[in-house]
């Protein structure tokens, strides 16, 4: 929206002719308000961008720590099963995993990983490339 220079109201981008006093625009004022705007349609796209690419690296990093709380106190109790024969090592080892793994999906849900960046509601499981509730591309 843009206001006229005549009558001060607010009127679409698109229109050549103010319809409500009648003004009508010089070529100069419509290609520097089609500038403005393409200007002002750039910023958003790269703003969403950014954001996009914040998101992304926000669940990689997720990611990378679930499998790293899983599995490496598993590796570690294999690791001294091996050296004692103790199978108890892997038990315990296995269970501290699984409380760590249930500890990161807990601070996942809090800081927010599976949210719409945009909408910041929750992204359902196998939630595509758009988020089902704002329809923003991820």
């Amino acid at each position: 929206m843009i206001n006229c220079p005549k009558c001060n109201e607010l009127i679409g981008e698109k229109h050549v002719i103010c319809p409500i006093c009648r003004y009508e625009f010089p070529v100069e004022d419509i290609i520097n308000i089609k500038k403005m705007m393409s200007d002002r349609e750039n910023k958003i796209y790269y703003h969403k961008k950014e954001i996009r690419e914040e998101a992304a690296k926000k669940r990689v990093r997720y990611l990378a720590a679930m499998f790293i709380a899983l599995f490496l106190p598993i590796i570690i109790g294999f690791v001294l099963y091996m050296i004692t024969k103790n199978i108890r090592f892997i038990e315990i080892f296995s269970s501290l995993g699984l409380a760590a793994e249930v500890i990161v999906v807990i601070i996942g849900q809090i800081k927010g990983v599976y949210r719409c960046p945009f909408c910041d509601r929750t992204l359902m499981r196998y939630y595509g490339p758009y988020c089902h509730n704002c329809g923003e591309k991820l």
